[in-house]
């Protein structure tokens, strides 16, 4: 499906690396512009006028690379993007030695994904997920004007009450939304001990990285 949709001349694609909060704004999407999105649609099911596909752009299974409709989302912690990623696929564990390898990778892999869509000319259309934290109404009039939409608060904001995170566990089951103290001890154990070396893997490959991230 992902692949048949990409050689639409007029397709969307919503682009981001994983574990970034993709879901969450999928789940309002489809609400708000009562449209399907591609691989999966939990509230509208039809096939016809899709408006994105979702894409994390880390396999090389299509190649968008020249396509001009698409908006880009990050997460500037990226402390937490790399130990939600590890969690995800069952990679946390004490040995410090392939912790430390998989945070190396994982940092690397994901500073690559940042300078392709926000440095090489791409010019996405790009939203951040701490910016929705703080304001997301405006946030998400950045969507609204990709698409050519006029935004409406009022609906909007149904939107947003009816995604809650029960809502986003129990739609998408995949994507995995931990709350228990036990995740965010080993979150808080985890940046404690490897903020370091991401920063240095960050300074040795691309410094200039730290500034769109804050850190």
């Amino acid at each position: 499906m992902l692949h048949t949709y990409s050689q639409n001349s007029d397709a969307n694609f919503f682009v981001s690396f994983p574990r970034t909060g993709v879901k969450w704004i999928s789940l309002i999407s489809q609400l708000y512009f009562n449209r399907p999105i591609i691989p999966e649609s939990s509230y509208c099911t039809n096939s016809e006028n899709v408006l994105y596909a979702e894409y994390h752009d880390c396999d090389g299974y299509i190649d968008i690379s020249d396509n001009q409709n698409v908006v880009y989302l990050y997460k500037k912690d990226i402390c937490s993007v790399i130990f939600s990623y590890i969690k995800f696929n069952g990679q946390y564990c004490k040995d410090y030695t392939f912790m430390k390898r998989c945070t190396e990778d994982l940092t690397l892999h994901y500073i690559e994904h940042l300078k392709k869509w926000l440095y090489a000319g791409k010019n996405p259309t790009v939203v951040v997920y701490e910016n929705f934290i703080k304001n997301f109404n405006w946030e998400y009039s950045k969507i609204c004007k990709h698409f050519s939409y006029s935004i409406d608060f009022d609906r909007l904001e149904k939107c947003k009450k009816r995604v809650t995170i029960y809502e986003v566990k129990q739609k998408v089951p995949t994507a995995l939304i931990e709350t228990s103290k036990k995740y965010q001890n080993h979150r808080r154990m985890y940046i404690e001990t490897f903020k370091p070396i991401i920063y240095k893997v960050i300074e040795e490959w691309y410094p200039n990285i730290l500034e769109v991230l804050n850190i």
